[in-house]
């Protein structure tokens, strides 16, 4: 457990839940083919989480933070995982960042206590990743599989 205490940027409030490092490493499904990496200005993100198989459709008319705990602390585009028992699967309560890049969906994991995992690898803190329709990500040991909707 991490020897700092996290405190509420509005009020300083101290924050009770620390993200835990994970003792074992996330299973990792096999890679079968990797599609499209264009993103047009029109499309949305639809991101598929497992076991539960319930889906998640991003607008990403702006960058995006996938985290968990309170969606209130000022971030406007903030989408909260916690409905999908995010703490208990290391998810940092400010994990990754997706966003737009041209006709390109980037992500960018955000030092993220447990890592981030694009198609069974773990990606480097603070470095753009290009997504592509049907890429396997993992924040922490959380399963998702991200789809792009042409409109």
């Amino acid at each position: 457990m991490p020897s700092h205490q996290d405190s509420c940027p509005t009020c300083g409030h101290i924050l009770l839940s620390v993200t835990g490092l994970l003792t074992r490493h996330p299973n990792v499904l096999p890679i079968t083919n990797i599609g499209e990496r264009v993103f047009d200005p029109l499309s949305t993100a639809m991101l598929q989480m497992f076991p539960s198989g319930q889906c998640l459709t991003l607008g990403m008319e702006h960058p995006t933070i996938l985290g968990r705990g309170d969606p209130t602390l000022g971030l406007q585009d903030f989408i909260n995982l916690s409905q999908f028992n995010a703490e208990q699967h290391g998810v940092s309560r400010k994990h990754c960042l997706l966003r737009r890049s041209e006709k390109q969906l980037l992500i960018l994991d955000l030092h993220s206590t447990n890592g981030t995992y694009l198609n069974g690898d773990r990606i480097k803190s603070n470095a753009d990743y290009v997504l592509a329709h049907g890429d396997k990500l993992i924040l922490g040991s959380l399963h998702m599989v991200i789809f792009f909707n042409s409109l």
